[in-house]
């Protein structure tokens, strides 16, 4: 497994923001970030789509942080990019039936592992990335 380009971008946007604690401009975060502009402007409106962040027009806008930053996390910021973890397609609720469901040790390995990584990365708050 191996989080997006995206999802590490979103992350350290919401580090900036938390840590600054009032708005940004995207140029400011950009330089900073070492991210396109063009590339910020789809992150933060996908973070503004997920309620996490608030994006302030004129002279004096930028982009805010308005989630509490103790109840984001990283499993949040993943799957509001890349939808839930799913380490194998027999892990799917929608997949439907496996010739080997009935006798497969490994499925249950699986979903082991997958229920501790979706544990761990819901572990990891922003509030704990500042």
């Amino acid at each position: 497994m191996r989080l997006t380009k995206a999802v590490d971008f979103a992350m350290r946007v919401l580090i900036r923001l938390a840590r600054e604690g009032g708005p940004l401009t995207m140029p400011v975060l950009a330089k900073e970030l070492h991210i396109s502009y063009h590339h910020l402007v789809k992150l933060v409106q996908i973070l503004r789509n997920m309620e996490l962040v608030r994006t302030i027009q004129g002279k004096h806008g930028g982009v805010a942080l308005i989630a509490d930053s103790a109840a984001v996390t990283l499993r949040m910021v993943v799957e509001g990019f890349d939808g839930p973890t799913v380490l194998s397609q027999c892990l799917e609720s929608d997949h439907g039936y496996c010739s080997f469901s009935d006798a497969c040790r490994f499925k249950d390995v699986l979903a082991s592992v997958q229920s501790d990584i979706n544990l761990r990365m819901e572990a990891v708050t922003l509030a704990s990335l500042v």
